[in-house]
C-alpha cells in the first residue's frame, strides 16, 4: 500500500470527449538508441545522472534530470525529475531495482514541482528562517518502494521550453506527453520491463484520461507496458 493520504484523481475524467485521434509523430533516434545532446541552446541532455551529495539533495539513490523532444519538428522539450526506488538511504538504489514505475503529472497546467518537491517525492523543500530553500527528507514518500517520474508538462510550464507548438487541447498535450514516453523507454530500458501507473491531482485528470487513450491507440508500435 502507499502510504499517506493524498487524495488523487487516477486515469478517468468522464468529462472528456475524445472524437478525433490526435496525430503521432515519429521519435528519430541514432546510435542504438543513445541519448542525443539537446541543443546548445538550452545546454542539457536527455541524461544527466545528478551528483546528489555535491548538490545538497538528501537523496543516497540514483536521481535523474533530463530533456527530452516531444516533436521531431519544433525544438519543444520536456523536463523530467526520475528517483530510483528505495534511494532515500539507500545508496546502492538503482533503476535496475524490479518495482513499479509511476509518472506523476501535475494539474493546473502546472510544474511537477508540487508533486516532487511538497507531496509524494523523496524530500520537501522547505524554506528556513531566512527564507532559503532546504530540502528535508518526506517521510511520506511513495519513492520507498516506486521508481518515480515527474515531467512538467505541457510545453511551457517548469522548466519545459515550448516553441512554437504550444498544445491548447487535452490531446495535444496528451500527443506530446505520448512522445516524451516512447523517447524516455527508449532511453531506460530496464524501466519499460516494469508496471507502469500515471497518477496525478485535480485538472491532471482530464490529462491523464487523454494520455491513456493515446497510449492505448498506439500500443502496437509503442509497447508501453
Amino acid at each position: 500500500m502507499m502510504k499517506g493520504t493524498i487524495i488523487l484523481i487516477i486515469a478517468l475524467s468522464i468529462t472528456l470527449t475524445l472524437q478525433k485521434r490526435p496525430t503521432i509523430l515519429p521519435i528519430q533516434t541514432t546510435d542504438g538508441d543513445a541519448p542525443n545532446p539537446v541543443n546548445p541552446k538550452y545546454n542539457y541532455p536527455e541524461i544527466n545522472l545528478v551528483n546528489t551529495k555535491e548538490a545538497g539533495i538528501p537523496f543516497a539513490g540514483q536521481m535523474y534530470t533530463g530533456y527530452l523532444k516531444v516533436n521531431q519538428s519544433s525544438e519543444s522539450r520536456m523536463f523530467y525529475v526520475l528517483y530510483a526506488a528505495g534511494g532515500s538511504n539507500n545508496s546502492s538504489a538503482n533503476l535496475n531495482r524490479s518495482a513499479p514505475l509511476i509518472l506523476w503529472l501535475q494539474g493546473g497546467p502546472g510544474s511537477a514541482d508540487g508533486g516532487n518537491y511538497a507531496e509524494v517525492g523523496p524530500f520537501n523543500v522547505l524554506a528556513n528562517k531566512q527564507g532559503q530553500p532546504i530540502p528535508t527528507p518526506n517521510q511520506i514518500t511513495w519513492n520507498d518502494e516506486y521508481h518515480m517520474l515527474f515531467v512538467d508538462a505541457p510545453v511551457g510550464v517548469g522548466f519545459s521550453v515550448a516553441a512554437e507548438d504550444l498544445p491548447n487541447t487535452a490531446m495535444g498535450y496528451a500527443a506530446h506527453l505520448h512522445n516524451f514516453l516512447v523517447r524516455f523507454f527508449q532511453i531506460y530500458p530496464s524501466l519499460k520491463k516494469q508496471e507502469f501507473y500515471i497518477f496525478g491531482q485535480s485538472y491532471s485528470g482530464h490529462y491523464i484520461s487523454a494520455l491513456t487513450t493515446v497510449i492505448l491507440q498506439n500500443y502496437s508500435s509503442n509497447g508501453i507496458n
